[in-house]
């Protein structure tokens, strides 16, 4: 990935070393649990390096502050009550593996993930490409 252009403010998003488009359609949501703000929604896929430099280069809400989310952050979004996905209410994300930044400090070619279908914790290669959801806030 070379860059990213934020082309108008209904968040179309495009990649230019892939000519992949990204639309976001709804609107970036405070976790009041948490205090994090979640990317809208988003069907993107991206290997772990990409999506860490999407979500750096990401400006939405007048924020450019957005990242990829610590695992700790990301599991904050489970809800172990619900299966497919197993997810907080009002927050859109699909029973897929959703990015974390953290890496797996026994394979530094790995990194964690969260499978959204029964809310699982696993590690895979980074080179692998999954669901992101970008965050901001505390850290």
């Amino acid at each position: 990935m070379r860059g990213i252009d934020l082309i108008y403010t209904s968040f179309i998003i495009s990649i230019l070393s892939g000519c992949a488009v990204h639309i976001t359609t709804t609107e970036p949501k405070v976790d009041t649990g948490t205090g994090l703000m979640w990317e809208g929604y988003n069907d993107m896929r991206l290997n772990w390096s990409d999506a860490n430099l999407y979500c750096k280069n990401l400006s939405l809400e007048e924020g450019s502050d957005w990242r990829l989310p610590k695992i700790k952050e990301l599991q904050t979004l489970i809800d172990i009550k619900k299966y497919d996905p197993a997810a907080k209410d009002g927050f859109n994300v699909t029973s897929n593996r959703y990015w974390s930044s953290t890496s797996n400090i026994s394979y530094s070619d790995k990194a964690w993930y969260i499978y959204f279908e029964t809310g699982g914790t696993f590690s895979t290669d980074k080179y692998d490409e999954h669901y992101i959801l970008c965050v901001r806030g505390r850290q």
